[in-house]
């Protein structure tokens, strides 16, 4: 049976769900003994999720070639490390702008556990211009019409054009994890930030390289507005001083 399964190429991880659900199938059907439950069966392991993170420039060529409309969501994705699903929930109830951060609340997260996520004050600026704010009534979505699907297609044809490696929308969830952990933030702190344990997240993300950061002029470039050479650096003092969920 394990051999059967094991031919399949499906992850160590599936393999297991699918054993533990063969379990339960004849364990209901009185099968006795239950050769799914035999101590001479050996599951695979779970290998640590390995990635090349996004370098700058092809951010950028990616944000160049996706609409206009998807621009700010995706920087949003890449600069704080949202999930898209998460982002595609997000309401203006969830933006505390005086204090450069979001609120993710237990139902729109993976874990079902609310968390802060720190806003580079620039950003939060141009968040908050997006939409007029006798317009923000608390159940508004921020980024009306985004959502994950359009932005896996986005994204898939951007790479195409740009003649690059095909990246998801995650991966700009991958490279900004790994970047906080290049500026030295405290890996606890990165693991609130992000929705992982600390354990999971320093296996994970501490000893990937990754490259620098884009500039924000670019990026407000990229969304119209124009700017200046600054290139981004701290987090806003009060998203960092954030050590909990209301």
């Amino acid at each position: 049976m394990q051999a059967v399964l094991a031919a399949s190429e499906l992850s160590p991880a599936t393999l297991r769900a699918y054993g533990v659900a063969l379990r339960g199938i004849l364990d209901h059907a009185g099968v006795d003994p239950n050769p799914a439950r035999s101590l001479r069966l050996r599951w695979l392991k779970s290998q640590s999720e390995q990635f090349s993170p996004m370098e700058a420039a092809e951010v950028v060529a990616i944000l160049e070639r996706v609409s206009k409309r998807l621009r700010l969501p995706l920087i949003v994705a890449e600069q704080c490390g949202h999930r898209v699903g998460e982002l595609a929930k997000l309401t203006w109830a969830d933006v505390d702008e005086q204090g450069c951060r979001f609120r993710l609340r237990r139902e729109t997260t993976k874990r079902n556990r609310p968390r802060w996520v720190p806003v580079p004050a620039w950003l939060m600026d141009v968040v908050a211009d997006s939409c007029p704010r006798e317009d923000r009534t608390p159940e508004r979505r921020v980024f009306v019409g985004f959502n994950v699907s359009a932005a896996r297609s986005a994204m898939r044809q951007a790479c195409k054009l740009a003649g690059i490696a095909h990246y998801h929308p995650h991966d700009l969830r991958h490279r900004r994890v790994s970047l906080w952990y290049r500026r030295g933030e405290n890996p606890v702190q990165i693991a609130e930030w992000a929705g992982h344990s600390a354990r999971m997240s320093l296996d994970v993300y501490a000893h990937v390289l990754v490259g620098g950061e884009v500039p924000v002029a670019r990026f407000l470039e990229l969304l119209g507005r124009g700017g200046d050479d600054t290139v981004m650096t701290e987090l806003p003092r009060v998203a960092r001083e954030s050590r909990s969920c209301a």
